[in-house]
This record gives structure tokens, C-alpha cells and sequence, in this order.
């Protein structure tokens, strides 16, 4: 036996903890899905593989939709991506229009082809102002 275990001293080589997530080389927490998962109610139990899928999907996607926002945010010479940004990143790609077509961005709600709704003709009047009589104007007196 060594003279350090007969001493009493204890080891100094600990091994540092080390997350799922950076086992497995994702940026997302694979915990904070497990936590979102079991707080959904989707089913009694919910695998350790799940879980690393389904955070190794949502980042690709982020990836995705981040990067298409960029570049449309340099396009149009811009520095930061808005919501406007994002939405025309999702809708300009047909994969990503097919999966998130009918999510309604909540910062920002309209539509990425609005320009034929803000030139819409506009409807008459309504009918109080076309039946008020007008006062006609007052005579000179001479």
C-alpha cells in the first residue's frame, strides 16, 4: 500500500460533473426538454434517447431559421433580425413553410405578403355622413 492511503489523506483527483447535453454536443439542454416534456403530460415516461432527438431536431431548426434570418437581415442591410426577419425566413423556404405555415408570430402578426391587403379599395361611407344636411353658407349683406 502507498503511504498516502495508510495517512488518512484523501484523493485529490475528482471528476468534475459534466451535463447530458454536453455529452452529447448539443447547445439545448436535453434536462429542459425533459423538463417542458413531463410538464406537457404526453406520456407517463419519456426516454433518455428521446429526449436527446428531439433537442438534436429543435436546434437544427433553430440553425436553420437563424441562419436564413441573417442572411435576410443582410440583405436588406440590417444589423439585428426582427420578427419580420424570421417570418420571411420560414416562409421563403418550402420545407420550413409546410411545417410552420400556420404559426402566428405573436410579436408581430402579419402577413409576409401584405402589400395586396394594404391597397384594398375602400368602402363608402357610412350612412350618417351622406344624410347630414349641410347649412348653406350665410348672404353678404350689401
Amino acid at each position: 500500500m502507498s503511504e498516502s492511503m495508510n495517512s488518512g489523506e484523501t484523493s485529490k483527483h475528482f471528476k468534475a460533473k459534466v451535463s447530458y447535453s454536453s455529452r452529447t454536443g448539443l447547445l439545448l439542454h436535453v434536462s429542459h426538454m425533459d423538463r417542458m416534456l413531463c410538464r406537457g403530460n404526453f406520456a407517463k415516461g419519456i426516454g433518455a434517447t428521446a429526449l436527446v432527438y428531439v433537442a438534436a431536431v429543435l436546434e437544427y431548426l433553430i440553425f436553420n431559421i437563424v441562419d436564413r434570418a441573417g442572411s435576410i437581415t443582410k440583405h436588406h442591410n440590417r444589423h439585428q433580425i426582427s420578427p419580420r426577419h424570421l417570418k420571411l425566413a420560414i416562409r421563403n423556404d418550402f420545407e420550413l413553410n409546410k411545417l410552420l405555415g400556420r404559426v402566428t408570430n405573436y410579436q408581430r402578426g402579419d402577413a409576409a405578403n401584405s402589400k395586396s391587403l394594404l391597397f384594398q379599395p375602400k368602402k363608402n361611407k357610412d350612412r350618417k355622413s351622406s344624410r347630414r344636411r349641410t347649412v348653406p353658407p350665410p348672404i353678404p349683406a350689401e
